[in-house]
């Protein structure tokens, strides 16, 4: 079976912290900073992310008067696999990394890929990106 290549992205997995109901990042030799040492998912009681489909959101904690993470789990249609943005700032420039979510179905883990500088503006194109990786991301 031949799977699409998959651009470059990096790998964090987070561990379902049950007394304090995070996830929490699990310690590598090499940091990757751009997401939070821990994230709380929720549901939402936005109307305008659930009219999307995003019935849950994904937060971390607030530095700076700013939230390090927010943003809607998109379903993508495949179970357990959801797909979001993260904006950061490059050179001046905002920029909206897509993100993709795994959660076990036990939910104890949850592990994200994130591809930096991977734009995609709209619902549409963020869900169909998503289902075109997510063969080569759950090898």
């Amino acid at each position: 079976m031949s799977y699409p290549v998959c651009p470059s992205h990096t790998v964090v997995k987070y561990t379902n912290d049950i007394v304090t109901g995070r996830y929490l990042k699990d310690p590598t030799i090499i940091p990757f900073t751009k997401v939070p040492e821990w994230l709380k998912v929720g549901r939402t009681r936005d109307k305008g992310r659930k009219a999307v489909g995003a019935d849950m959101m994904i937060d971390g904690p607030t530095r700076n008067k700013v939230r390090t993470m927010h943003t809607g789990l998109i379903p993508t249609g495949v179970e357990q696999w959801f797909v979001g943005d993260h904006t950061d700032v490059y050179a001046g420039r905002t920029c909206r990394n897509t993100v993709v979510f795994h959660f076990s179905t036990d939910a104890r883990t949850l592990t994200l890929f994130y591809f930096t500088g991977l734009q995609k503006y709209s619902i549409e194109e963020r869900v169909k990106f998503a289902r075109s990786v997510i063969p080569c991301l759950a090898k």
